[in-house]
């Protein structure tokens, strides 16, 4: 059976509510096997209202959430909120900015703690000298820095450009405000 004929209420409100397409909606099916058993009443719509209406995502930001991190309809409301509000605290993000930051890189709400972005934050601080409007200015630009570890993925790489290309802190922080990808780059030989 096609998918429309499969899940139509469900489709119906995916496709026709927030114009996700067809192809989008069977990515969410093997991505999230349990979602033809979702309710669309207790479930999907409860959590696409409150993108919608209490975060004031926009249509394509609900679509980009959708196709990349679909096990998001399987979260409680509170569980995203409290993602979107440890953004802001850990680092002073403007809601906006945090629901920016959690689009971008929707995989973040699967592995958002408190102690990971107060690590990151410490490092980001402490280490490399940015100041709390450069660090969100490096997080807007490269959310995914969000999903690494400092022991294992920024120590190395900042220890890496110190000792063998002799950076200075100062020279480490102005590369880093104008490449914050490299953070993410993985340097491993394999």
């Amino acid at each position: 059976y096609p998918l429309e004929d499969f899940l139509v209420p469900t489709y119906k409100y995916l496709h026709n509510e927030f114009g996700i397409e067809t192809q989008v909606i069977r990515h969410i099916l093997i991505s999230v096997p349990s979602f033809y058993e979702m309710s669309l009443e207790t479930s999907i719509r409860p959590m696409l209202q409150f993108m919608r209406g209490d975060m004031k995502m926009r249509r394509s930001q609900i679509k980009r959430v959708l196709a990349h991190f679909p096990a998001v309809l399987k979260m409680d409301v509170q569980t995203v909120e409290i993602c979107v509000n440890l953004l802001q605290n850990a680092f002073g993000f403007k809601r906006e900015e945090a629901i920016d930051v959690m689009v971008s890189s929707p995989v973040i709400l699967q592995d958002i703690s408190p102690k990971r972005l107060n690590e990151t934050n410490r490092f980001l601080e402490k280490e490399l000298f940015l100041s709390e409007k450069e660090i969100r200015k490096i997080l807007l630009k490269e959310t995914e820095i969000l999903l690494l570890k400092v022991s294992l993925d920024f120590q190395p790489k900042v220890d890496l450009m110190k000792e063998n290309v002799g950076f200075t802190a100062e020279e480490m922080k102005k590369f880093l405000l104008k490449f914050p990808e490299f953070l993410c780059l993985n340097l491993s030989k394999d």
